[in-house]
Protein backbone atom coordinates (compact mmCIF):
# COMPACT_ATOMS: atom_id res chain seq x y z
CA UNK A 1 0.00 0.00 0.00
CA UNK A 2 2.97 2.25 0.70
CA UNK A 3 4.17 1.94 -2.66
CA UNK A 4 0.85 2.47 -4.22
CA UNK A 5 0.83 5.86 -2.26
CA UNK A 6 4.54 6.82 -3.29
CA UNK A 7 3.30 6.18 -7.27
CA UNK A 8 0.32 8.20 -6.29
CA UNK A 9 2.06 11.18 -4.91
CA UNK A 10 4.62 10.84 -7.87
CA UNK A 11 1.86 11.02 -10.55
CA UNK A 12 0.12 14.24 -8.74
CA UNK A 13 3.60 15.58 -8.73
CA UNK A 14 4.68 15.04 -12.75
CA UNK A 15 0.82 16.28 -13.53
CA UNK A 16 0.82 19.83 -11.51
CA UNK A 17 4.25 19.87 -12.93
CA UNK A 18 3.42 19.98 -16.58
CA UNK A 19 0.68 21.81 -16.02
CA UNK A 20 2.71 24.89 -14.21
CA UNK A 21 5.45 24.39 -17.23
CA UNK A 22 2.44 24.54 -19.37
CA UNK A 23 0.65 28.28 -17.33
CA UNK A 24 4.04 29.42 -17.60
CA UNK A 25 4.95 28.96 -21.34
CA UNK A 26 1.66 31.14 -22.14
CA UNK A 27 3.52 34.03 -20.85
CA UNK A 28 7.33 33.54 -21.95
CA UNK A 29 8.09 36.24 -23.70
CA UNK A 30 10.28 35.33 -27.08
CA UNK A 31 12.62 37.72 -28.06
CA UNK A 32 12.88 38.57 -32.71
CA UNK A 33 9.30 37.33 -32.65
CA UNK A 34 6.95 38.32 -35.68
CA UNK A 35 3.38 38.63 -33.45
CA UNK A 36 0.43 38.34 -35.14
CA UNK A 37 -2.71 38.91 -33.79
CA UNK A 38 -6.47 36.96 -34.49
CA UNK A 39 -10.03 37.21 -33.91
CA UNK A 40 -10.48 33.46 -33.50
CA UNK A 41 -9.83 30.98 -30.45
CA UNK A 42 -9.36 27.75 -32.07
CA UNK A 43 -6.54 27.11 -34.86
CA UNK A 44 -6.52 23.23 -35.98
CA UNK A 45 -2.78 22.69 -37.28
CA UNK A 46 -3.11 19.66 -39.17
CA UNK A 47 -3.74 20.78 -42.80
CA UNK A 48 -6.27 17.43 -43.56
CA UNK A 49 -8.32 18.47 -40.59
CA UNK A 50 -9.73 22.16 -41.10
CA UNK A 51 -10.65 24.26 -44.45
CA UNK A 52 -10.65 27.18 -42.58
CA UNK A 53 -8.83 30.29 -43.90
CA UNK A 54 -7.63 31.50 -40.16
CA UNK A 55 -6.11 27.85 -39.20
CA UNK A 56 -4.68 27.54 -43.14
CA UNK A 57 -2.60 30.86 -41.98
CA UNK A 58 -0.93 28.89 -39.46
CA UNK A 59 -0.88 25.36 -41.16
CA UNK A 60 0.55 26.66 -44.35
CA UNK A 61 3.92 28.13 -42.43
CA UNK A 62 4.35 24.82 -40.71
CA UNK A 63 3.48 22.51 -44.04
CA UNK A 64 4.18 22.83 -47.60
CA UNK A 65 2.74 21.94 -51.11
CA UNK A 66 3.71 20.38 -54.44
CA UNK A 67 2.47 23.99 -55.88
CA UNK A 68 1.56 27.04 -54.22
CA UNK A 69 0.10 30.03 -55.66
CA UNK A 70 2.68 32.84 -56.17
CA UNK A 71 1.90 36.52 -55.17
CA UNK A 72 0.55 37.14 -58.80
CA UNK A 73 -1.95 34.21 -58.96
CA UNK A 74 -0.60 31.89 -60.47
CA UNK A 75 0.30 28.15 -60.03
CA UNK A 76 4.38 27.54 -59.18
CA UNK A 77 6.46 24.86 -58.09
CA UNK A 78 7.15 24.41 -54.11
CA UNK A 79 8.10 21.00 -53.40
CA UNK A 80 7.64 19.66 -57.17
CA UNK A 81 10.65 20.74 -59.40
CA UNK A 82 8.60 19.71 -62.97
CA UNK A 83 5.65 18.00 -64.00
CA UNK A 84 4.36 16.81 -67.28
CA UNK A 85 1.24 14.76 -68.41
CA UNK A 86 1.96 11.57 -69.81
CA UNK A 87 -2.29 11.16 -71.34
CA UNK A 88 -4.78 13.73 -69.94
CA UNK A 89 -4.91 11.08 -66.82
CA UNK A 90 -1.45 10.65 -66.23
CA UNK A 91 0.54 13.31 -63.96
CA UNK A 92 4.36 12.57 -63.73
CA UNK A 93 5.85 14.70 -60.66
CA UNK A 94 9.73 15.21 -59.74
CA UNK A 95 10.25 16.83 -56.68
CA UNK A 96 13.00 18.49 -55.48
CA UNK A 97 15.82 16.61 -53.92
CA UNK A 98 17.55 17.34 -50.23
CA UNK A 99 14.29 18.67 -48.50
CA UNK A 100 14.02 17.82 -44.91
CA UNK A 101 11.21 17.26 -42.65
CA UNK A 102 11.67 19.24 -39.42
CA UNK A 103 12.53 16.09 -37.60
CA UNK A 104 15.46 15.69 -39.80
CA UNK A 105 14.16 13.17 -42.24
CA UNK A 106 14.32 13.38 -45.91
CA UNK A 107 11.28 13.96 -47.79
CA UNK A 108 10.88 11.54 -51.05
CA UNK A 109 7.80 10.28 -53.17
CA UNK A 110 6.88 7.78 -50.61
CA UNK A 111 5.63 10.73 -48.14
CA UNK A 112 3.99 12.67 -51.14
CA UNK A 113 2.21 9.48 -51.86
CA UNK A 114 1.61 8.60 -48.16
CA UNK A 115 0.53 12.35 -47.73
CA UNK A 116 -1.64 12.20 -50.63
CA UNK A 117 -3.76 9.51 -49.95
CA UNK A 118 -4.18 10.56 -46.44
CA UNK A 119 -6.33 13.65 -48.43
CA UNK A 120 -8.26 11.51 -49.99
CA UNK A 121 -9.63 10.34 -46.82
CA UNK A 122 -9.86 12.89 -44.68
CA UNK A 123 -13.40 14.48 -44.65
CA UNK A 124 -12.47 18.09 -44.66
CA UNK A 125 -10.78 18.06 -47.97
CA UNK A 126 -11.58 14.74 -49.70
CA UNK A 127 -13.43 16.36 -52.14
CA UNK A 128 -10.58 17.98 -53.91
CA UNK A 129 -8.54 14.61 -53.98
CA UNK A 130 -11.33 12.10 -54.86
CA UNK A 131 -11.03 12.09 -58.88
CA UNK A 132 -7.25 10.68 -57.71
CA UNK A 133 -7.48 6.70 -58.97
CA UNK A 134 -3.85 5.74 -57.68
CA UNK A 135 -0.11 7.20 -56.90
CA UNK A 136 2.95 5.09 -57.94
CA UNK A 137 6.53 6.01 -56.50
CA UNK A 138 8.58 5.64 -59.35
CA UNK A 139 11.73 6.46 -57.19
CA UNK A 140 12.82 8.58 -53.94
CA UNK A 141 12.00 11.65 -56.33
CA UNK A 142 9.32 11.09 -58.99
CA UNK A 143 5.80 9.97 -58.48
CA UNK A 144 2.77 9.26 -60.92
CA UNK A 145 -0.78 10.25 -60.23
CA UNK A 146 -3.24 8.61 -62.24
CA UNK A 147 -6.89 10.15 -62.16
CA UNK A 148 -9.97 8.46 -62.63
CA UNK A 149 -10.61 10.51 -65.58
CA UNK A 150 -9.57 13.05 -67.12
CA UNK A 151 -9.09 15.93 -64.15
CA UNK A 152 -8.21 20.00 -64.99
CA UNK A 153 -8.46 20.73 -61.39
CA UNK A 154 -5.60 18.64 -60.11
CA UNK A 155 -2.27 20.87 -59.92
CA UNK A 156 -4.69 23.62 -58.65
CA UNK A 157 -6.43 21.50 -56.03
CA UNK A 158 -2.81 20.42 -55.43
CA UNK A 159 -1.78 23.83 -54.23
CA UNK A 160 -4.77 23.62 -51.37
CA UNK A 161 -3.38 23.29 -47.72
CA UNK A 162 -4.95 19.95 -47.59
CA UNK A 163 -2.50 18.02 -49.62
CA UNK A 164 0.24 19.43 -47.50
CA UNK A 165 3.31 16.53 -47.16
CA UNK A 166 3.90 14.98 -43.93
CA UNK A 167 6.47 12.31 -43.05
CA UNK A 168 5.33 8.96 -43.95
CA UNK A 169 5.80 7.52 -40.51
CA UNK A 170 3.62 10.50 -38.98
CA UNK A 171 0.80 9.44 -41.13
CA UNK A 172 1.30 5.43 -40.12
CA UNK A 173 1.83 5.79 -36.33
CA UNK A 174 -0.94 9.16 -36.68
CA UNK A 175 1.57 11.36 -34.51
CA UNK A 176 -0.32 14.19 -35.93
CA UNK A 177 -0.22 16.56 -33.19
CA UNK A 178 3.40 16.76 -33.29
CA UNK A 179 3.24 18.93 -36.65
CA UNK A 180 5.99 17.63 -38.57
CA UNK A 181 6.14 19.39 -42.06
CA UNK A 182 9.11 20.91 -44.44
CA UNK A 183 7.56 24.22 -44.27
CA UNK A 184 9.75 27.66 -43.74
CA UNK A 185 8.70 27.32 -39.72
CA UNK A 186 8.55 24.56 -37.41
CA UNK A 187 6.06 23.68 -34.21
CA UNK A 188 6.94 24.86 -30.81
CA UNK A 189 4.27 24.86 -28.85
CA UNK A 190 0.06 26.01 -28.25
CA UNK A 191 -1.64 27.26 -25.42
CA UNK A 192 -5.43 27.98 -25.93
CA UNK A 193 -4.83 31.65 -27.50
CA UNK A 194 -0.97 31.46 -28.29
CA UNK A 195 0.42 29.21 -31.05
CA UNK A 196 4.70 29.78 -31.66
CA UNK A 197 6.70 28.43 -34.31
CA UNK A 198 9.75 28.68 -34.37
CA UNK A 199 12.10 29.61 -38.17
CA UNK A 200 13.50 26.47 -40.00
CA UNK A 201 16.88 27.08 -40.32
CA UNK A 202 17.46 24.38 -43.06
CA UNK A 203 13.98 25.25 -45.09
CA UNK A 204 15.45 24.08 -48.71
CA UNK A 205 14.69 27.97 -50.37
CA UNK A 206 17.23 29.65 -48.62
CA UNK A 207 16.10 32.92 -49.87
CA UNK A 208 12.51 32.51 -48.02
CA UNK A 209 13.89 32.15 -44.74
CA UNK A 210 12.33 34.19 -42.77
CA UNK A 211 13.62 37.34 -41.22
CA UNK A 212 12.60 36.40 -37.47
CA UNK A 213 13.50 33.29 -35.48
CA UNK A 214 9.69 32.89 -34.08
CA UNK A 215 6.42 33.50 -35.36
CA UNK A 216 3.59 33.79 -32.64
CA UNK A 217 -0.49 33.51 -33.52
CA UNK A 218 -1.81 35.36 -31.01
CA UNK A 219 -5.80 35.13 -30.30
CA UNK A 220 -7.76 38.14 -29.08
CA UNK A 221 -11.55 38.32 -29.95
CA UNK A 222 -12.70 42.34 -29.51
CA UNK A 223 -11.80 43.68 -32.53
CA UNK A 224 -11.06 47.29 -30.49
CA UNK A 225 -8.53 45.90 -28.37
CA UNK A 226 -6.63 43.73 -31.02
CA UNK A 227 -6.04 47.04 -32.91
CA UNK A 228 -4.72 48.62 -29.64
CA UNK A 229 -2.27 46.47 -29.37
CA UNK A 230 -0.72 47.01 -32.63
CA UNK A 231 -0.81 50.74 -32.10
CA UNK A 232 1.13 50.36 -28.88
CA UNK A 233 4.06 47.67 -29.99
CA UNK A 234 2.46 44.72 -28.30
CA UNK A 235 2.19 43.22 -31.47
CA UNK A 236 2.93 43.25 -34.97
CA UNK A 237 0.33 42.44 -37.40
CA UNK A 238 -3.68 42.68 -37.13
CA UNK A 239 -5.31 40.50 -40.11
CA UNK A 240 -8.64 41.17 -38.98
CA UNK A 241 -9.36 45.07 -38.99
CA UNK A 242 -12.58 45.94 -39.23
CA UNK A 243 -14.19 48.15 -41.58
CA UNK A 244 -15.39 51.11 -39.22
CA UNK A 245 -11.55 51.26 -37.74
CA UNK A 246 -10.28 52.23 -41.65
CA UNK A 247 -10.76 55.44 -41.77
CA UNK A 248 -9.04 56.01 -37.95
CA UNK A 249 -5.87 53.82 -39.17
CA UNK A 250 -5.38 55.67 -42.70
CA UNK A 251 -3.27 58.71 -41.92
CA UNK A 252 -1.09 57.01 -38.95
CA UNK A 253 2.51 57.05 -40.30
CA UNK A 254 3.67 54.32 -38.35
CA UNK A 255 1.22 52.00 -39.20
CA UNK A 256 0.93 49.86 -42.98
CA UNK A 257 -2.78 49.56 -43.78
CA UNK A 258 -3.04 46.45 -46.31
CA UNK A 259 -6.30 46.07 -48.77
CA UNK A 260 -5.56 41.88 -49.77
CA UNK A 261 -8.25 41.33 -52.30
CA UNK A 262 -9.40 37.67 -52.08
CA UNK A 263 -11.09 34.94 -54.00
CA UNK A 264 -14.25 35.05 -51.59
CA UNK A 265 -17.79 34.96 -51.66
CA UNK A 266 -20.21 35.94 -48.70
CA UNK A 267 -23.71 34.66 -48.76
CA UNK A 268 -27.21 34.08 -47.60
CA UNK A 269 -27.49 30.32 -47.75
CA UNK A 270 -30.90 29.54 -48.12
CA UNK A 271 -32.09 25.85 -46.93
CA UNK A 272 -33.51 24.56 -49.59
CA UNK A 273 -35.35 21.19 -48.34
CA UNK A 274 -37.35 23.87 -45.79
CA UNK A 275 -40.93 24.63 -46.16
CA UNK A 276 -41.34 27.64 -48.59
CA UNK A 277 -37.36 27.75 -49.14
CA UNK A 278 -37.80 24.43 -51.70
CA UNK A 279 -39.59 26.38 -54.00
CA UNK A 280 -37.87 28.28 -56.30
CA UNK A 281 -39.80 31.07 -56.58
CA UNK A 282 -39.43 32.18 -53.07
CA UNK A 283 -35.74 31.90 -53.38
CA UNK A 284 -35.80 34.84 -56.31
CA UNK A 285 -38.16 36.77 -54.00
CA UNK A 286 -35.18 36.69 -51.65
CA UNK A 287 -32.73 37.37 -54.63
CA UNK A 288 -34.81 40.38 -55.55
CA UNK A 289 -35.57 41.62 -52.26
CA UNK A 290 -31.87 41.89 -50.61
CA UNK A 291 -30.48 44.99 -51.91
CA UNK A 292 -26.95 44.54 -51.94
CA UNK A 293 -25.44 47.13 -52.23
CA UNK A 294 -26.45 48.15 -49.10
CA UNK A 295 -25.48 45.40 -47.48
CA UNK A 296 -21.75 46.25 -48.83
CA UNK A 297 -21.76 50.04 -47.57
CA UNK A 298 -23.62 49.11 -44.45
CA UNK A 299 -21.93 45.86 -43.21
CA UNK A 300 -18.57 46.37 -44.76
CA UNK A 301 -17.96 49.74 -45.51
CA UNK A 302 -18.18 49.21 -49.16
CA UNK A 303 -14.67 47.14 -48.88
CA UNK A 304 -15.93 44.57 -51.18
CA UNK A 305 -17.05 43.87 -54.65
CA UNK A 306 -21.08 43.19 -54.64
CA UNK A 307 -21.35 39.98 -56.43
CA UNK A 308 -24.09 39.57 -59.34
CA UNK A 309 -23.18 35.94 -59.33
CA UNK A 310 -22.04 33.09 -57.58
CA UNK A 311 -18.16 33.20 -57.87
CA UNK A 312 -16.21 36.72 -58.06
CA UNK A 313 -15.78 38.27 -61.35
CA UNK A 314 -12.22 37.00 -61.84
CA UNK A 315 -12.98 33.30 -62.35
CA UNK A 316 -13.13 31.57 -65.60
CA UNK A 317 -16.46 31.82 -67.22
CA UNK A 318 -18.05 34.11 -65.08
CA UNK A 319 -21.29 35.99 -66.47
CA UNK A 320 -23.88 38.23 -65.32
CA UNK A 321 -26.52 36.42 -67.93
CA UNK A 322 -29.06 36.29 -64.66
CA UNK A 323 -28.57 38.79 -62.07
CA UNK A 324 -31.06 39.76 -59.76
CA UNK A 325 -30.93 43.47 -59.32
CA UNK A 326 -32.71 44.63 -56.00
CA UNK A 327 -36.12 45.02 -57.26
CA UNK A 328 -39.32 45.06 -54.48
CA UNK A 329 -41.70 44.75 -57.09
CA UNK A 330 -40.30 41.94 -58.68
CA UNK A 331 -39.52 40.54 -55.08
CA UNK A 332 -43.33 40.22 -54.15
CA UNK A 333 -44.37 39.27 -57.43
CA UNK A 334 -42.47 35.85 -56.89
CA UNK A 335 -43.29 36.00 -53.15
CA UNK A 336 -47.29 35.78 -54.27
CA UNK A 337 -46.51 32.39 -56.26
CA UNK A 338 -45.88 30.71 -52.84
CA UNK A 339 -47.67 29.31 -50.14
CA UNK A 340 -45.71 31.66 -47.80
CA UNK A 341 -48.27 33.56 -44.97
CA UNK A 342 -46.18 35.32 -43.08
CA UNK A 343 -44.56 32.35 -41.13
CA UNK A 344 -41.09 33.58 -39.31
CA UNK A 345 -37.57 32.08 -40.71
CA UNK A 346 -34.92 31.44 -38.37
CA UNK A 347 -32.10 33.53 -39.42
CA UNK A 348 -28.96 31.67 -38.07
CA UNK A 349 -25.68 33.77 -37.80
CA UNK A 350 -22.43 34.18 -35.71
CA UNK A 351 -20.12 37.09 -34.74
CA UNK A 352 -20.45 40.76 -35.28
CA UNK A 353 -19.80 41.54 -38.51
CA UNK A 354 -22.85 38.59 -39.39
CA UNK A 355 -25.46 40.26 -36.98
CA UNK A 356 -24.81 43.69 -38.68
CA UNK A 357 -25.58 42.16 -42.40
CA UNK A 358 -28.50 39.96 -40.88
CA UNK A 359 -29.80 43.53 -39.61
CA UNK A 360 -29.40 45.06 -42.67
CA UNK A 361 -31.16 42.12 -44.68
CA UNK A 362 -33.82 41.70 -41.85
CA UNK A 363 -35.05 45.17 -42.92
CA UNK A 364 -35.08 44.19 -46.27
CA UNK A 365 -36.95 41.08 -46.36
CA UNK A 366 -39.68 42.91 -43.97
CA UNK A 367 -40.37 45.61 -46.77
CA UNK A 368 -41.32 42.57 -49.39
CA UNK A 369 -43.51 40.91 -46.11
CA UNK A 370 -40.84 38.03 -45.66
CA UNK A 371 -40.36 37.72 -41.64
CA UNK A 372 -37.40 36.41 -39.61
CA UNK A 373 -36.09 36.03 -36.60
CA UNK A 374 -32.20 36.40 -36.12
CA UNK A 375 -30.35 33.62 -33.72
CA UNK A 376 -26.74 34.87 -32.84
CA UNK A 377 -24.42 31.74 -31.73
CA UNK A 378 -21.46 30.77 -30.55
CA UNK A 379 -19.27 29.82 -33.67
CA UNK A 380 -19.25 25.92 -33.11
CA UNK A 381 -22.77 25.78 -32.59
CA UNK A 382 -23.53 27.69 -35.16
CA UNK A 383 -21.18 25.61 -37.22
CA UNK A 384 -23.03 22.41 -36.29
CA UNK A 385 -26.14 23.65 -37.15
CA UNK A 386 -25.13 24.60 -40.65
CA UNK A 387 -24.02 21.08 -41.38
CA UNK A 388 -27.37 19.07 -40.07
CA UNK A 389 -29.51 21.67 -41.85
CA UNK A 390 -31.35 22.90 -38.28
CA UNK A 391 -31.94 26.46 -39.75
CA UNK A 392 -33.40 28.15 -42.53
CA UNK A 393 -31.44 30.82 -43.26
CA UNK A 394 -27.88 31.84 -42.59
CA UNK A 395 -24.79 34.02 -43.44
CA UNK A 396 -21.59 31.60 -44.97
CA UNK A 397 -18.10 32.93 -46.22
CA UNK A 398 -15.97 30.68 -48.74
CA UNK A 399 -12.60 31.67 -49.72
CA UNK A 400 -10.51 29.39 -52.56
CA UNK A 401 -8.76 29.45 -55.24
CA UNK A 402 -8.98 30.80 -58.89
CA UNK A 403 -10.47 27.67 -60.62
CA UNK A 404 -14.17 27.90 -61.17
CA UNK A 405 -14.23 24.06 -59.99
CA UNK A 406 -12.89 25.17 -56.23
CA UNK A 407 -16.91 27.50 -56.07
CA UNK A 408 -18.97 24.69 -58.29
CA UNK A 409 -18.30 21.20 -56.69
CA UNK A 410 -18.19 22.01 -52.76
CA UNK A 411 -20.88 24.42 -52.58
CA UNK A 412 -23.67 22.99 -55.18
CA UNK A 413 -22.99 19.33 -56.29
CA UNK A 414 -25.14 17.13 -54.89
CA UNK A 415 -22.38 14.81 -53.18
CA UNK A 416 -21.54 17.98 -51.00
CA UNK A 417 -24.30 18.38 -48.94
CA UNK A 418 -23.88 17.97 -45.71
CA UNK A 419 -20.49 19.26 -46.38
CA UNK A 420 -19.49 22.42 -48.28
CA UNK A 421 -23.23 22.41 -49.92
CA UNK A 422 -24.86 24.24 -46.65
CA UNK A 423 -27.76 25.20 -49.20
CA UNK A 424 -28.35 21.24 -49.47
CA UNK A 425 -28.89 22.12 -52.93
CA UNK A 426 -29.51 19.25 -55.72
CA UNK A 427 -29.68 19.73 -59.18
CA UNK A 428 -29.11 16.87 -61.59
CA UNK A 429 -28.39 19.08 -64.55
CA UNK A 430 -26.07 21.48 -62.55
CA UNK A 431 -24.01 18.11 -61.03
CA UNK A 432 -23.45 16.66 -64.81
CA UNK A 433 -22.35 20.46 -65.68
CA UNK A 434 -19.71 20.56 -63.52
CA UNK A 435 -18.61 17.32 -63.82
CA UNK A 436 -18.12 18.20 -67.52
CA UNK A 437 -16.04 21.46 -66.37
CA UNK A 438 -13.66 18.72 -64.40
CA UNK A 439 -12.64 16.55 -67.25
CA UNK A 440 -12.25 19.07 -69.63
CA UNK A 441 -8.82 19.66 -70.49
CA UNK A 442 -9.78 22.77 -73.29
CA UNK A 443 -9.58 26.31 -71.17
CA UNK A 444 -11.91 27.77 -73.93
CA UNK A 445 -14.33 24.14 -73.33
CA UNK A 446 -14.30 25.14 -70.00
CA UNK A 447 -15.17 28.54 -69.65
CA UNK A 448 -18.38 27.95 -71.81
CA UNK A 449 -19.18 24.49 -69.68
CA UNK A 450 -18.69 27.38 -66.63
CA UNK A 451 -20.29 29.91 -68.48
CA UNK A 452 -23.74 28.05 -68.49
CA UNK A 453 -23.19 26.94 -65.02
CA UNK A 454 -23.74 30.49 -63.52
CA UNK A 455 -26.35 30.78 -65.40
CA UNK A 456 -28.29 27.39 -64.16
CA UNK A 457 -27.44 28.35 -60.24
CA UNK A 458 -28.26 31.66 -60.43
CA UNK A 459 -31.41 30.54 -62.08
CA UNK A 460 -31.71 28.44 -59.53
CA UNK A 461 -31.23 30.68 -57.03
CA UNK A 462 -30.15 28.32 -54.04
CA UNK A 463 -28.73 30.63 -52.12
CA UNK A 464 -28.21 35.07 -52.31
CA UNK A 465 -24.50 36.42 -53.35
CA UNK A 466 -23.84 39.52 -51.58
CA UNK A 467 -20.32 40.40 -51.99
CA UNK A 468 -16.44 39.72 -52.08
CA UNK A 469 -14.75 41.23 -49.08
CA UNK A 470 -11.20 42.39 -49.15
CA UNK A 471 -9.11 41.46 -46.50
CA UNK A 472 -7.87 44.58 -44.47
CA UNK A 473 -4.40 44.05 -42.84
CA UNK A 474 -2.72 46.59 -40.56
CA UNK A 475 0.69 46.14 -39.17
CA UNK A 476 4.14 47.90 -38.47
CA UNK A 477 6.58 48.87 -41.04
CA UNK A 478 7.67 46.08 -42.71
CA UNK A 479 7.67 44.83 -46.54
CA UNK A 480 4.80 43.05 -47.88
CA UNK A 481 4.65 42.83 -51.53
CA UNK A 482 5.68 39.02 -51.77
CA UNK A 483 3.71 38.21 -48.71
CA UNK A 484 -0.26 38.00 -49.08
CA UNK A 485 -1.40 35.83 -52.02
CA UNK A 486 -5.31 36.66 -53.90
CA UNK A 487 -6.55 32.85 -52.86
CA UNK A 488 -5.84 33.79 -49.44
CA UNK A 489 -2.70 32.55 -48.20
CA UNK A 490 -0.52 34.65 -46.40
CA UNK A 491 3.58 33.65 -46.97
CA UNK A 492 5.00 35.05 -43.25
CA UNK A 493 8.16 33.92 -44.01
CA UNK A 494 8.26 36.31 -47.14
CA UNK A 495 7.86 39.74 -45.40
CA UNK A 496 10.31 41.23 -44.40
CA UNK A 497 12.53 43.77 -42.17
CA UNK A 498 13.08 46.94 -43.32
CA UNK A 499 16.51 48.78 -42.51
CA UNK A 500 16.39 51.61 -40.70
CA UNK A 501 18.63 54.39 -42.52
Amino acid sequence: MKKIAVVCVVLVFILTSCQKNKEEEKYIKYEDSLKVVLSRKKLTLDPMKHNDLISGYASTAIYDTLFRIDEEGYIDYLIAKNHDYTTDRILNIEIHRGIKFHDGSSLTAEDVKASLERSRKEKSVSKLFEAIEHISVIDDYNLTIITKMPYAPLIGNLTHNGSSIMPKKIIENKEFDKNIGSGPYKFKSMYYDRTILEKNNRYFLKDERSDWKYLEFNVVTDSDKRQGYILDGKYDINLNVKPYQIRKLEDLDELELLKVKTSNINYLVINNTRKFLNDVNFRKALNYGINKEEVNRIAIKGIGETLKSVTPSNILGYNEDVNYKYDVKKAKEYLEKTEYEGEELTFLVSGEEKYNTAQVIKSNLKDIGINVKIASEEIEQYRKNLNIGQYDIGLLSWTTGKDPDRYFTPLFHSDSVGIQNKARYSNPEVDYLIEAGITTIDKEERESIYGELHRKVMDSAPLVPLYSKDTIISGKKYDYSKAFIEDGDIYFNLIRKIEKK
